[in-house]
């Protein structure tokens, strides 16, 4: 498929607000499972949100997560940090780990496996570029995603996040596609900016749009992908 005379070989979206969104029926599932086993009064949820938001995102400790071991061991100080503001017993530590890994409180959009599906048909090498952990492939894995991807590249591995040129070079490096032939999808502007200053097609995905609009390269859902690709939705 080509655009501005360049035959557009692979697609790369971002993560959390373009493949998914966050499921209110697992937030819901998590706070009655605390209110089962709160043993004390607890801070109140929302204000214990903040304040561990605030100690391992806010402080910069998360900068410090290169690889999935140090990742694993910062999410055991955070759910025991979290545990203990809820006045849940830390012997549920365990528990917690296993049933709220914080990938297993996203769902797909509609239009997402739809999406991909077809893009894969038609042959182009599909990737995802996101400002997050090391365990963004478990994490499309999780959301039956991972098969679709021949390259996942996180930020805390590569040590840039959106909108540095770094993380972009890495990824249609690892293709081994010129950027001049890869379009990014991403739900921020900024992420959006950063993917043209090296030379890749970018659309900003704005889902509060009734409608595309390919001319400036803003989408109102992924099926905009393929709009912009010329390929109908679904493949007939």
């Amino acid at each position: 498929m080509k655009r501005g005379g360049v035959e557009i070989r692979a697609v790369f979206f971002d993560r959390d607000g373009t493949l998914c969104r966050r499921s209110h029926e697992r937030c819901h599932e998590f706070h009655l499972w605390v209110r089962a086993r709160s043993q004390y009064d607890p801070v109140p949820f929302a204000r214990a949100q903040s304040i561990v938001w605030d100690e391992f995102f806010g402080s910069h400790r998360s900068d410090m997560v290169v690889d999935m071991g140090v990742e694993a061991r910062f999410w055991v100080d955070y759910w025991m940090r979290s545990l203990e503001l809820l006045g849940v017993n830390e012997s549920y530590l365990d528990e917690a780990l296993d049933k709220f890994v914080f990938f297993k409180f996203s769902e797909l959009y509609p239009e997402t496996c739809d999406v991909l599906s077809t893009l894969h048909e038609y042959g182009f090498r599909l990737g995802v570029i996101s400002d997050t952990f090391p365990s963004l492939g478990d994490s499309l894995s999780y959301l039956g995603l991972g098969h679709f991807f021949h390259a996942v590249i996180d930020s805390a591995s590569v040590g840039a996040m959106k909108p540095s040129p770094i993380i972009y070079r890495r990824a249609v490096d690892k293709l081994g596609v010129p950027a001049e032939a890869c379009l990014f999808v991403d739900d921020t502007y900024q992420g959006v900016k950063g993917a043209r200053v090296i030379g890749m097609h970018a659309l900003w995905l704005d889902r509060l749009r009734a409608c595309h609009d390919l001319r400036t390269g803003i989408i109102a859902d992924l099926r905009g992908t393929l709009a912009y690709l010329g390929i109908h939705y679904p493949k007939s």
